[in-house]
């Protein structure tokens, strides 16, 4: 897959564009991974579950299931704390998609885009996992390199994005490449319409990106 340097439609953050309308649905389809590994695209190797996951592949798992990535960890998903996650091993290819969905939306209309992450590599220096997030195939946003979060406790990433047709793809991509270190969980992916007007202006070529600790 080549992904595209052109700027794309994003908003420009505030605090009104970060504050999803209350009551809001979220339109990701098993943004929990409570179904398990379906409902999305990936160019990953969906692992068999059994606790091994080389590099290039991913799985869903509850917290009870250990994985070996070197070392056996189990850690608790985002949602409920016994609810699974989607863990992944990244690829030392270049592009290759971790998740993909497509989104139905309304254009003009103005998203607050978002996921949960954890670290959980035991790779040292840089190799510790790089996100990008990708909207029609192009990266927007500043990429995310997890070993802000350390192992163990989950971070929140969150994106404005506005809408320009119908149909919004979005997808996640691990930059780094490391043969080593680049683990990391995802849960709780998000998509929900900011209410306020003046947010849902669109403006070409700036994002804005907010992660941080869940207090």
């Amino acid at each position: 897959m080549n992904i595209s340097l052109r700027s794309v439609r994003v908003l420009v953050g505030s605090a009104l564009a970060f504050g999803s309308a209350p009551g809001s649905a979220n339109l990701i389809q098993n943004g929990d991974f409570e179904a398990g590994a379906t409902g999305f695209r990936t160019d990953y190797v969906v692992a068999p579950g059994d606790g091994s996951l080389d590099a290039g592949e991913l799985v869903v798992l509850p917290p009870g299931q250990q994985i070996n990535v070197p070392s056996n960890i189990s850690y608790p998903d985002h949602t409920t704390g016994t609810g699974q996650a989607l863990y992944v091993n990244g690829a030392t290819q270049a592009d290759r998609v971790v998740w993909e969905q497509d989104v139905t939306v309304t254009p003009g209309q103005a998203y607050d885009f978002g996921f949960f992450y954890t670290n959980f590599g035991f790779g040292s220096g840089n190799n510790d996992a790089r996100i990008a997030v990708l909207a029609d195939g192009v990266a927007v946003g500043n990429e995310l390199q997890t070993r802000d979060a350390g192992e163990g406790p989950w971070f929140e990433f969150r994106l404005a994005i506005g809408a320009s047709s119908d149909t919004l793809t979005l997808g996640l991509i691990e930059t780094s490449r490391e043969a080593s270190g680049n683990d990391f969980a995802i849960d709780d992916l998000f998509l929900t319409p900011v209410p306020s007007p003046a947010a849902v202006l669109p403006l070409i070529g700036l994002a804005v990106l907010r992660h941080r600790r869940p207090g």
